[in-house]
């Protein structure tokens, strides 16, 4: 700019000391204009070169694998379009869900309608046939650019191992000296306390040892069913052994008795430890509802999961207890991508046999691929219910970068016969136009063409969709065809 400021100083110089003030203005100032239009040309000369050779290697690496030329075009229009100017209204680029008009020559490829490079399909089975009678024309169509919904999928309820909730622990415990008996005298009979578990665990054996004259004094071991003391174990002489206990005993104690004869020394009877079970929390979950993810979704999308869960748990489900469903994220190959994603926690307290909606709130995974979705329930600091043997939610997603775009089209007329359909704006790239895709031998190449505008609108003025003299910028790939 600087070589270019000190070439019109020079000329006004010359021409101020010939011509005066107002020659040197009425000369000087078009032809400044001329080579700042003639600069910023080339700047967008240069930039655009550089897209379309960008552009032209992306749709040649996709012709390489055998796409179809409509793929081919569309790639190099997504490249194309959101870095030139000029080009921002090619029609790929519509905004989804507004009315647009769109032009161009109707072609069949693979089984579907192409114009530009857009997939187009009819709004009815009426424009559709209407769509079909216009294949090789030039058309001219309104309607609105959609998204390919890929739906919803059921998912799958995956049984877990066999419970491991419920089924307790074995401990043994010890009875603190409460059921230890001594006798010092003849013809004694002594009865200890009770003795009782803790809370919720079960009596399964009783350590009993003790000591005293066989066959004439007795060590006892009783326990309480509920209605009455029973004998569980009576023995004489030195003894150490566990006893086992039926079901349904939930106390037991010692009883030592002693005759006129010979008392041994000592003679006593001890239950020092017991083993017991202690039951633990159940856990347990039914899904009578089919619960639905998407099919597929944006890469780093958030949506919603709901899932109807009925409690099989032999606890309430509380908010102070917090258990509430999170979600996990594996790849194709079982990895996880995200373990302990975000919770939905009961709101109300959900006892045994009662139900709750539990509504998931699921973000994608950051890069595209093939993912399996789960989801479990928690019960938080505690564990996860897959982990007690609980059954599990889990979904195939497609995790996408965007979704399939196509043109609807509500109605469709041959261009030449419909002059209402015209572009609200100028374009100066047109994929069926500008895009040449050739197949020679084992070769495939790609030109990609992009028309610099002039900035002289001339064709505005005759009322034509043309802008006047422009320069044309290519960019050309090739390489070899991938063997299919």
């Amino acid at each position: 700019m600087r070589g270019l400021g000190g070439v019109c100083g020079l000329l006004a110089e010359r021409l101020k000391e010939k011509r005066g003030d107002f020659a040197v203005y009425a000369l000087t100032f078009p032809l400044f204009l001329f080579l700042v239009f003639a600069g910023t040309v080339g700047v967008i000369a240069w930039n655009a070169k550089q897209v379309v050779t960008e552009a032209a290697r992306e749709g040649v690496r996709l012709a390489s694998v055998g796409a179809s030329d409509a793929a081919v075009k569309q790639k190099v229009a997504s490249v194309v379009v959101p870095h030139l100017l000029g080009a921002k209204k090619v029609p790929s680029s519509g905004e989804v869900g507004k009315s647009y008009d769109l032009r161009g020559l109707l072609v069949r490829d693979k089984g579907k309608l192409w114009v530009s490079g857009v997939e187009v399909r009819g709004a009815s089975g009426s424009v559709q046939a209407k769509l079909q009678s216009l294949v090789g024309k030039e058309v001219g169509l309104t309607g609105q650019y959609k998204e390919e919904q890929l739906g919803k999928t059921p998912m799958a309820v995956v049984p877990g191992s066999p419970q491991q909730g419920g089924q307790g622990q074995k401990e043994v415990v010890g009875t603190g000296g409460r059921l230890c008996l001594r006798a010092y005298g003849h013809n004694v009979s002594l009865t200890s306390q009770a003795w009782s578990p803790p809370p919720g665990a079960k009596i399964l054996r009783v350590h009993l040892k003790g000591n005293s004259e066989r066959g004439w004094d007795w060590g006892y071991l009783q326990g309480w069913d509920g209605s009455k003391w029973v004998d569980l174990a009576k023995r004489s002489g030195a003894y150490d052994e566990w006893v086992a206990v039926p079901g349904g005993v939930t106390q037991i104690r010692t009883r030592l008795t002693t005759d006129r004869s010979v008392l041994w020394d000592p003679t006593y009877v001890d239950a020092p430890e017991v083993e017991v079970e202690v039951q633990g929390d159940r856990y347990g979950v039914e899904y009578p509802r089919s619960a639905q993810a998407p099919a597929g979704v944006r890469k780093g999308e958030s949506f919603t999961v709901e899932v109807y869960a009925v409690n099989r748990c032999s606890f309430s489900w509380t908010p102070e207890g917090r258990v509430g469903m999170a979600y996990h994220w594996y790849d194709d190959k079982g990895k996880p991508v995200l373990w302990d994603g975000e919770r939905d926690y009961v709101k109300t307290t959900v006892p045994p046999g009662g139900g709750y909606t539990f509504r998931v709130p699921v973000k994608a995974p950051d890069a595209p691929g093939k993912y399996t979705l789960v989801l479990d329930l928690v019960r938080e600091g505690v564990t996860w219910f897959e982990q007690k043997g609980c059954p599990v939610l889990k979904a195939q997603v497609d995790v996408v970068d965007s979704f399939p775009r196509f043109f609807e089209a509500t109605s469709a007329e041959e261009a030449s016969n419909a002059k209402e359909f015209r572009t609200v704006e100028v374009t100066t790239f047109d994929p069926d136009r500008d895009v040449v895709i050739s197949r020679v031998g084992d070769r495939v190449s790609v030109e990609v063409r992009y028309h610099v505008p002039s900035f002289f609108p001339v064709g505005r003025l005759l009322g034509k969709d043309v802008w006047g003299p422009e320069i044309t910028v290519k960019g050309t790939a090739s390489a070899y065809r991938e063997p299919v």
